[in-house]
């Protein structure tokens, strides 16, 4: 069994690498490394055809995001919107876990070119940089790959948006704009395959 689950998350692995996917939502926005430094980058979501599924794109590797996790990113945005109109209103900072939490899987390279595939639990805060600026942060644990001796291991930067941003983040993952850019990426797979 444990020989098929390998098998299975190489094949995962590189479905992905070597598929043709689609980007769904791009922010040049803040992440930490592992130092807790941050720096700015791009945060990323894309659609792969083959697969069927959204993903984030990370340096090694994917956070797979399904319809129930895009619920849950979705719920986490509801209570922030909440928090952060009370502080400014309040004038005070806070720094705070919203008490909502997803469920991802998450595929990754390692340095030695090793395949790992784990679920992943996303969490979710927000951040006061000053009374009036209050980010929202997509953060998760370490996940150690489910096949191996728990040496493998995915650290995800976290990732800190700004109100603007969060707020665009929400509204590119409703179900509505889900379907419309399934549209459109059907449409310019149809337009491609004109030209092969």
């Amino acid at each position: 069994m444990k020989k098929y689950l390998m098998i299975l998350s190489l094949l995962f692995a590189t479905t992905i690498a070597f598929a043709i996917d689609y980007s769904c939502f791009e922010e040049k926005c803040y992440f930490t490394d592992s130092d807790n430094y941050l720096y700015p980058s791009s945060f990323q979501i894309y659609y792969s055809v083959e697969l069927e599924c959204y993903y984030i794109s990370q340096e090694d590797g994917g956070i797979i995001i399904s319809d129930e996790t895009i619920r849950q990113i979705r719920a986490a945005y509801e209570k922030y919107v909440e928090w952060e109109e009370i502080a400014v209103k309040n004038k005070v900072t806070i720094e705070k876990k919203i008490p909502v939490t997803a469920t991802a899987v998450v595929f990754w390279v390692g340095a030695h070119g090793d395949v790992g595939m784990s679920a992943l639990e996303l969490k979710f805060y927000i951040f006061s940089q000053s009374t009036s600026k209050h980010q929202f942060i997509i953060s998760a644990d370490k996940a150690y790959d489910f096949l191996g001796d728990g040496s493998l291991y995915f650290e995800m930067k976290e990732i800190y948006l700004n109100k603007d941003q969060a707020e665009k983040l929400y509204n590119d993952l409703s179900s509505d704009s889900l379907k419309k850019q399934q549209e459109i990426i059907k449409k310019k797979i149809e337009v491609d395959s004109l030209f092969n």
